[in-house]
This record gives C-alpha cells, sequence and structure tokens, in this order.
C-alpha cells in the first residue's frame, strides 16, 4: 500500500470524528434558537464554521512547531515532541483510537 493509493481517502475538507464533537460541545454550550435559519444565515454559519475549524488546526500546530518551519525543525536537530504542546496536533487528529465501549470500558 502507498501514499498514493490512500490518497483519494483523504479530504482536508472532511471533518473527524475529534472536530464533530468539538462543534456538538461547543453548540452544548450555547443556547439554542430553535427558530429555523434563512438560507443566507445557514451559509454564514458554515462559512464561520469552517474558518473557526482552520483557525483551530493552525493553532495546534503552533504547539508543533514553535513558530518556525518544519524545515527550520529539521535543521536545527530540535526534537519538536519533547514538549506536550507539539502532541496535541497529531493526537487531535489522529485516527480512532478505540471502539466507543473501550472507552467506556476503560
Amino acid at each position: 500500500m502507498t501514499v498514493e493509493d490512500m490518497q483519494n481517502l483523504y479530504s482536508p475538507e472532511r471533518l473527524v470524528r475529534t472536530e464533530i464533537s468539538t462543534l456538538v460541545g461547543l453548540t452544548m454550550k450555547a443556547r439554542i434558537d430553535y427558530a429555523f435559519p434563512t438560507q443566507d444565515v445557514i451559509e454564514q454559519y458554515i462559512a464561520r464554521t469552517q474558518e473557526l475549524l482552520v483557525e483551530m488546526h493552525r493553532a495546534m500546530m503552533q504547539g508543533m512547531f514553535g513558530g518556525i518551519t518544519l524545515k527550520e525543525v529539521l535543521d536545527s536537530g530540535v526534537d519538536p515532541f519533547d514538549r506536550g504542546a507539539a502532541l496535541r496536533e497529531p493526537i487531535f487528529y489522529s485516527g480512532e483510537t478505540a471502539y466507543s465501549f473501550q472507552y467506556r470500558d476503560l
């Protein structure tokens, strides 16, 4: 199996479970307005949600590289994984670590 074999399964626009859970959690924190929004309002919600998800991803990546590029990290010989903040992004965006019932049992 190669990267090319799997590339068609990846899309940066596709939400992962942790992103969906974050959005649901944030929605639950706010007061819910049960009025049906207009199409324009729904489009604004979608656009703003996508902007916030990109912003969140970039903020998490800052912990990994600390404001420097991957090339600078490699050239300097510094191990970006020696800090806990560097693990936040890979853990958040990683695949499923267990089945749902395994979390309950743990």
